[in-house]
This record gives structure tokens, C-alpha cells and sequence, in this order.
């Protein structure tokens, strides 16, 4: 992408970089990405949803937003909780403010509903603070509601699909590698910019000049995207769907790291 200043000149506002041999029926698949740079830039911070559902919850409440997150014991890191509330659809955050979206009012309404308040429903929230169980199974309501915001993104969708497919074809426990394999042989921007760190050397380093994969690459947990492989795998994680947390990718080992639904039909 270029940009022409007033006076003629052209600077690139966005260079090319390495994806793969995208093909028309992936389209739909990236749409989700929200920007040329897809999901490096902007993706999730934080590795459980309640973070980002105490968001929409605390923006609606009487007060400061902020202080309503601290004070419950959501999470500290606002802009996080914040940035992956907007990605998972429950905010639009503009320059004017930030919204509530249609999903984000549901999660509001289910709060007024089991509560009666979303102060009291963010007084619940301190009870979770440090728990590493399964929120699926430490709160089952809120652990529904989180399968169903979880679900709505649309990289889930597409992953959940996969991975059954993946099973049907006698693949039962998929590693990271596998998983990504599989996902470049059908949708290789997609795996690229999910799965891939963003800069130059990884890019290079998984992908051929002829944009052909590197499986031995692959084996390196240092080439993979943390926000995905970390982030986004311990969200599945609390919400049911798949059955492993994810891994920072310096203690990631892609050749053990397992992509299994907890209940593959």
C-alpha cells in the first residue's frame, strides 16, 4: 500500500509480506484479520476469557471502567482486557469511545439476569482471580457464555471444523506441526498469519521462495505467533472446545503440543 503525499511523493505504508499461495476459497477464512497485517498486530494479550468479558460488564456499570476491572479483581492490564474485547466482537472501540456491540449487550443481559446487577455480577469475578481450572468447569453458566463469544470469532470456527475433520481422517491427536500442515495444505494465508510470527526471519524461515512450506521449521516453537498459540489455545481451553492449553512459544515444543477437540463427534 502507498501513499502519495501532497507534493508527489510516495511512501509505503504497508510492504509486502510472505503468506503463501492464497487461494479464492480462503477468502472468507482471513476476513476476520483486521488489517493488512492480520493478527500480528492486534490479537490477544491475555490467556483467559474472563478478562475479556468483565470488560463489556465494567464499561456498562456505574464508574470508571478501569477502576470497576481493578477493583473486581478482573485483571490489571486494561488495555489488553480492552483490545481483546473489541477483537472477540463484545466492544467497538473508537476514537470517540468505546460501544458496546449487539454480542457485548447479551453478555450484559445474561449478567442482569443471573445477578440482577452488573456490580454484582463483577463481585463474582474476584472469586476466579489466580483459579488455573478450566473456567468451563469452575463456572458453568459463565463458562457457556464464554463457548458462545469464543465461538463467534471467526478463527475458531474454522479451526473447530478442521480439527474434526482432521479427526474423521484418522487423525487423533493432532500436533502443532500436523495441525499446521493440514491448514496450510487448505488455507495457507490463513495458517501463515495465525500460526506464524509476523517478522521477515520467521516468514523465511517457514516458507520457501516458492511459498512451500519447511516442515522442519516447524518443529522450532520460536517461529510461532504467541497469540495464537498461547493466548487463543488457553481461551479454547476455558471454553471447552479443545482439549490442551496452550505454551509461551519459548516452552513450546510444536512436536508434543496437542490440537484435540475435547469432543470430537
Amino acid at each position: 500500500m502507498l501513499g502519495v503525499e501532497t507534493d508527489g511523493s510516495v511512501e509505503p505504508l504497508e510492504t509486502p509480506r510472505i503468506v503463501g499461495s492464497p487461494t479464492t476459497t480462503e477468502t472468507s477464512a482471513i476476513r476476520f484479520q483486521a488489517s493488512a497485517q492480520g493478527v500480528a498486530n492486534k490479537s490477544f494479550g491475555l490467556n483467559h476469557p474472563k478478562n475479556y468479558l468483565g470488560y463489556p460488564l465494567a464499561h456498562y456499570a456505574d464508574g470508571a471502567t478501569d477502576d470497576l476491572m481493578m477493583d473486581n479483581d478482573v485483571v490489571r492490564e486494561i488495555d489488553s482486557a480492552r483490545r481483546g474485547a473489541a477483537f472477540l466482537n463484545l466492544i467497538d472501540d473508537r476514537p470517540e469511545g468505546v460501544r458496546l456491540t449487539p454480542l457485548g449487550r447479551e453478555v450484559v443481559r445474561f449478567a442482569l439476569h443471573r445477578y440482577g446487577s452488573v456490580e454484582d455480577a463483577l463481585a463474582v469475578f474476584s472469586e476466579w482471580h489466580g483459579s488455573s481450572q478450566r473456567f468451563y468447569d469452575l463456572a458453568p453458566a459463565w463458562g457457556q457464555l464464554t463457548r458462545r463469544v469464543v465461538f463467534a470469532y471467526p478463527a475458531t470456527q474454522l479451526l473447530v471444523e478442521e480439527l474434526q475433520e482432521m479427526h474423521e481422517h484418522g487423525i487423533r491427536e493432532p500436533t502443532l506441526v500436523n495441525l499446521v500442515e493440514w491448514l496450510h495444505e487448505r488455507h495457507p494465508s490463513f495458517a501463515i498469519e495465525l500460526f506464524v510470527r509476523g517478522t521477515d526471519d520467521a516468514r523465511e524461515r517457514v516458507l520457501s521462495r516458492d511459498g512451500e512450506l519447511q516442515l522442519a521449521e516447524l518443529t522450532d516453537g520460536n517461529v510461532y505467533h504467541s497469540p495464537t498459540v498461547f493466548q487463543l489455545k488457553a481461551m479454547l481451553y476455558h471454553a471447552g472446545i479443545v482439549a490442551e492449553r496452550g505454551a509461551e512459544p519459548s516452552n513450546l515444543d510444536p512436536r508434543s503440543d496437542r490440537w484435540t477437540l475435547r469432543e470430537p463427534l
